[in-house]
């Protein structure tokens, strides 16, 4: 089967859903349909998506768009976003093509890789899909742990910073990653997206202060700054980090698979890269145009050096 037969076949899938949708909605109701409490709201979903995409990386932007320019970084982070956001909604697509052709409410990530990779037009891939299915977990374990190990750092220093301002002689790093890793350990027992939402909101308005705080620092005396170079050529550099701030891949289907409505996704997920978007966007240039050449790895460090 040819990729031109599997996105028209992936078309008219999602035109006959439509069309049965709406005689379905024509039709009377004979009987009432049980609805799975722990299902999120498309607001949770947005909440959710965002939380997941908006990281540490943030933080480095700065620091990547000072190895491309400040006009080819924040050009190549545009194109980034429509790149990740149109394979986040190829991979829906897909998950949805196969959940209705298997008669399933949903499938994660190895279930998807494994139905492709049986119907791949290449006898190398079609033959192995078991083998893919396993590459796909494989990658998925490897990228989720590169992620916390960052935030476990991440935590852990930012937290001793703040305590050593009232005790000078705190322990160390690796003692505060300890202690970190109960609260890490208890959040993980929690199921359902529904419960996290109130986490995640939590999370999005401490990441909406921060923001404040740092806007704060970097706004003041921001149009008095020389511009910084137009283009830089350390442009690998710069993917390696601007790669890490879109880290929201491994939640696209689990947020979809726990919607109430999950054919408005296709509606939020453009809405949620776009917000991700906008912010990678603002701090990486205004950081940047804000602290030149001194610019730091994070730019909390600027910050609490108060260079520029």
């Amino acid at each position: 089967m040819s990729a031109e037969e599997n996105e028209n076949l992936l078309t008219n899938e999602d035109n006959n859903d439509e069309s049965d949708q709406s005689k379905t909605e024509k039709q009377p109701k004979q009987e009432t349909r049980y609805e799975d409490p722990n299902l999120t709201s498309d607001l949770a979903t947005i909440m959710h998506l965002v939380k997941g995409n908006i990281g540490t990386g943030l933080l480095g932007l700065p620091w990547a768009i000072q190895h491309a320019g400040i006009l080819l970084g924040p050009i190549l982070v545009v194109i980034m976003a429509i790149i990740c956001t149109h394979c986040m909604q190829l991979l829906v697509k897909n998950s949805k093509f196969y959940s209705r052709r298997l008669k399933v409410r949903a499938l994660d990530y190895p279930s998807v890789m494994y139905h492709a990779a049986e119907n791949s037009n290449v006898d190398l891939i079609r033959n192995n899909p078991n083998f893919f299915r396993q590459l796909v977990n494989a990658f998925l374990l490897i990228t989720q742990l590169g992620f916390c190990c960052v935030y476990f750092v991440f935590i852990a220093q930012n937290v001793r910073q703040v305590v050593m301002t009232w005790w000078p002689g705190a322990p160390s790093d690796r003692v505060f990653m300890a202690f970190t890793l109960i609260p890490i350990i208890l959040l993980s027992f929690i199921r359902h997206l529904k419960v996290l939402a109130w986490f995640s909101a939590t999370a999005n308005i401490a990441t909406a202060a921060s923001l404040g705080i740092i806007f704060y620092y970097v706004f003041p005396g921001l149009t008095q700054k020389e511009m910084p170079p137009l283009v830089n050529s350390e442009i690998p550099t710069f993917f390696g980090t601007a790669i890490f701030a879109f880290e929201g891949i491994g939640v696209v289907l689990p947020l979809e698979n726990q919607m109430k409505n999950p054919q408005n996704f296709r509606y939020i997920l453009p809405l949620g890269m776009g917000l991700v978007s906008s912010m990678y966007l603002l701090v990486g240039v205004t950081g940047y145009i804000k602290y030149g050449e001194d610019i730091c790895g994070s730019i909390t460090l600027n910050l609490q050096s108060g260079q520029g």
